[in-house]
């Protein structure tokens, strides 16, 4: 209940900001998913509202990140999707859905693995914001981390690079692909 009170408020303020908040593929995604719904007879209103629950989803460790770093909410968001784009979470949360759910087991690793990629982009978040001038922009921030962390940031992108070549992808890429996103975030601690 404490923690249901402590998000409540800020997340219900940055919940209409999401559909400004997303680029690239990901806003893509929410003006398809929102036309979709409204195509299926849904008022335009509710149908975005509907589509940009994936994207509320990661806004409770966006108020969590400006709640414990004393950081404006907003400007926490706005790395967070950046980064969001940047290193394809979407498509890796695609992907791990693809998975297959044969299984008691098989369930629990995708949720594993959901739940470790929402953590790495935490993580990062959390890096750009420790690691870089607050009177820079959230793209400036991610360039100037991402100049910090260049040798590291060059491996893993290789890596990534011929995962996501691959036409099959299961437990053991993803597994990898986030392996990798996550050494990154440890070598910029």
């Amino acid at each position: 209940a404490g923690l249901v009170g402590r998000l409540r408020g800020p997340v219900a303020e940055l919940t209409p900001l999401v559909p400004d908040l997303l680029v690239g593929v990901e806003k893509e995604r929410l003006l398809s998913r929102t036309a979709e719904f409204v195509d299926f007879g849904a008022p335009g209103d509710l149908a975005l509202d509907a589509a940009a629950l994936l994207d509320v989803f990661g806004l409770l460790d966006v108020v969590d990140i400006a709640t414990t770093s004393n950081l404006e909410s907003q400007d926490v968001a706005r790395i967070y999707f950046l980064l969001s784009e940047r290193y394809e979470v979407d498509r890796m949360l695609s992907r791990i859905t693809q998975l297959p759910r044969a299984d008691r087991w098989s369930a629990l690793a995708r949720a594993a693995l959901r739940s470790d990629l929402y953590g790495v982009l935490e993580g990062m978040t959390r890096r750009v914001l420790a690691s870089t001038s607050s009177s820079s922009d959230a793209l400036q921030r991610i360039l100037d981390w991402e100049d910090q962390q260049s040798e590291g940031l060059s491996r893993a992108r290789a890596t990534l690079d011929e995962i996501a070549g691959l036409e099959q992808f299961d437990l053991a890429t993803l597994s990898v692909a986030l392996r990798t996103l996550r050494t990154v975030v440890q070598q910029g601690s």
